[in-house]
């Protein structure tokens, strides 16, 4: 297992094979392509799983066996591996040992069908060697350089040696910055027929898969040839803005240091500042002292920490973060923030803190939890969160989310913003309830998002379900 895992080698089940195959190849065939004719590719075989689909399906649409063998060209450089795709699909197939990136290819083939290696490149044990670095920026471009996923280099392999492309990918490759350039570059060659996002669990790799088919084109949307690629899975919206988050905040991320520093001296007795996890964060809804909150494997009830006892430097670090802000989760469905106006709270990692005037507070909080804008977060940004409906987002990218064009409307929603917070503060789950369904159908309009006085593209139905899921959370707490 170990040996495969530093391949970055997790085999294709034959079911998702099968759709992959399917979803790739019909196409060819629906449009007059004679099924014994068609030549495919597989840079990273593996045991042959997706060749042996391809052949099954080849034979199934009026292919012969034969034919359709002779036309799988596979590579891997595991000769294992090899070894085993020879015994699954005979000796007609081109099945070769070598690393497919460093190979000379002749003649493009009509389709590539692959599950490359999920080798990111911020661990020692998946990352390239120098030498594998610099291959592969001779080979692909800056696109290459930096942390580009292993996986990305074979999406671009692929775009290069297929006019149809039916590829398994990490799903944080297509939100992650540094896949970015990768993205791009196929992007300007391509355009996506379809994709669907594969259960947890269907590889033993701990992330999210995805697949993608493509077909070659010049002609894709904006956004695909942008490299804009994250798999929302939240309404499309158009949101009419002025300016960004970062234009009236300061944005900031914490890190590890930080986490251990306040977990050491957490205390459910002693003095100190409430402590506030992501997991203590509902829209405009704190739960500290409600819902129970882990950190460093203890759990507390009121999570407590004084910042005298952090030692000089962690001191410094929490004076800066004791000032009026907004308090953003990670890993949630929608955005979930919380308003601290007078500088109480300490944010333990991963919170993102977003520190403004104490009078900017409630308009902050109701752009974060604004409807449009969790689906432009959710659109733009999704994918490289722990769960595939998730989103996360990096300070940079919070600071980057855009302000309201409408400065009346947006008023109005920081009215709400405080209101539901007030609600939430007495406990009042239905009129927070309220105050949020408000604070979402008056944000949609100071972003523009209304089609005929009625939010366009279904985005507060989206956005008030999570809400609604949220709200039954906090009653089950609170039963």
């Amino acid at each position: 297992m170990s040996g495969r895992r530093q391949l970055g080698a997790f085999y294709t089940p034959p079911d998702v094979a099968a759709a992959l195959a399917a979803a790739t190849l019909g196409p060819l065939i629906d449009a007059g392509r004679d099924p014994g004719s068609i030549r495919v590719c597989d840079p990273a075989v593996g045991p042959g799983a997706l060749l042996s689909a391809a052949v099954s399906f080849l034979v199934a649409r009026g292919a012969s066996v034969e034919a359709a063998t002779a036309n799988m060209t596979g590579v891997d450089v595991d000769p294992s591996a090899v070894s085993e795709a020879r015994r699954a699909l005979g000796p007609g197939a081109n099945l070769l040992v070598g690393d497919a990136l460093s190979m000379a290819w002749g003649a493009p083939f009509d389709a590539v069908v692959a599950n490359p290696p999920f080798l990111g490149q911020l661990k020692r044990d998946t990352a390239r060697s120098r030498d594998a670095a610099v291959a592969a920026v001779s080979r692909f471009g800056a696109a290459a350089a930096g942390y580009a996923d292993t996986a990305a280099l074979f999406l671009m392999l692929a775009a290069d040696l297929g006019d149809r492309v039916g590829i398994i990918l990490p799903a944080p490759l297509l939100s992650t910055a540094g896949s970015a350039p990768a993205r791009r570059e196929v992007g300007s060659v391509t355009s996506l027929v379809r994709s669907w996002s594969l259960p947890p669990g269907t590889f033993e790799a701990a992330v999210h898969a995805t697949v993608l088919v493509l077909r070659r084109s010049s002609s894709a949307p904006r956004s695909w040839r942008e490299g804009r690629w994250a798999a929302g899975g939240a309404p499309a919206v158009t949101l009419r803005s002025s300016g960004v988050v970062g234009d009236v905040a300061t944005v900031t991320a914490d890190f590890r240091d930080q986490f251990y520093a306040v977990a050491r001296v957490a205390s459910d007795a002693g003095p100190g500042s409430p402590l506030v996890t992501c997991g203590l964060i509902d829209p405009a809804w704190l739960r500290w002292g409600a819902h129970p909150a882990r950190l460093g494997g203890t759990v507390f009830t009121r999570p407590r920490a004084d910042a005298g006892q952090l030692g000089d430097r962690m001191e410094a670090w929490a004076a800066a973060r004791l000032v009026p802000k907004v308090l953003l989760a990670t890993q949630s469905r929608v955005l979930e923030a919380i308003a601290d106006e007078d500088g109480s709270l300490l944010p333990v990692v991963p919170v993102i803190s977003v520190a403004c005037p104490a009078h900017r507070v409630w308009h902050v909080l109701a752009v974060l939890l604004a409807p449009p804008v969790a689906a432009h977060a959710r659109n733009t940004h999704g994918g490289a969160a722990l769960s595939a409906d998730a989103i996360k987002l990096s300070a940079r990218q919070t600071a980057s989310l855009p302000l309201p064009g409408d400065t009346a409307a947006w008023d109005a929603g920081a009215r709400l913003a405080e209101a539901a917070t007030a609600a939430g503060r007495r406990g009042a789950v239905d009129e927070w309830r309220a105050a949020m369904d408000h604070l979402g159908a008056v944000m949609c309009g100071a972003y523009g998002v209304l089609d005929g006085g009625v939010p366009e593209g279904g985005v507060l139905a989206w956005w008030s379900a999570q809400i609604d899921r949220r709200a039954a959370a906090i009653r089950s707490s609170t039963c």
